[in-house]
């Protein structure tokens, strides 16, 4: 397996050549408002709206990696619909070729999961987070979880 870590804004890396793509893109942090409760201060609807473009621009690449049948994990550490379900929403309408895919969680975490979508609010032991699992069609590929 090779690791490789770049980024998808400026990539020298080969488009279509990944069975695996992992985007963690940069985000509000309003999943981390309990370590980080400052963000409060900083994050206005005009950030929200700034960052989901870039998010945008960052997912539409990444999926550009994917080999067909290759999955791509979206994650952030936001809670904002802007930037997670909206975002996917807007990069799967204009790419015929990525699909939603089912995630299948191991048995503690399914209660997290809800379709493509896996999202952990924020409690006293963790931090909130968000990610939507797309697969470029072709290939055969099926989800390992």
């Amino acid at each position: 397996m090779l690791l490789i870590a770049g980024d998808f804004l400026a990539s020298p890396l080969k488009s279509g050549g990944f069975d695996r793509v992992l985007l963690d893109a940069p985000c509000s942090g309003t999943g981390t408002l309990r370590k980080n409760p400052e963000i409060r201060y900083r994050v206005t609807p005009e950030e929200i709206e700034r960052l989901a473009r870039v998010q945008e621009q960052a997912l539409q690449s990444a999926a550009a990696h994917l080999a067909p049948g290759g999955f791509l994990l979206y994650a952030t550490c936001s809670l904002e619909e802007e930037e997670n379900e909206r975002v996917v929403e807007r990069v799967l309408a204009r790419s015929r070729d990525l699909l939603r895919a089912p995630i299948d969680a191991p048995a503690p975490l399914r209660s997290f999961v809800t379709s493509d979508r896996f999202r952990i609010l924020p409690a006293a032991e963790n931090d909130g987070f968000t990610a939507h699992l797309i697969r470029r069609a072709g290939g055969g590929g099926k989800s390992t979880g």
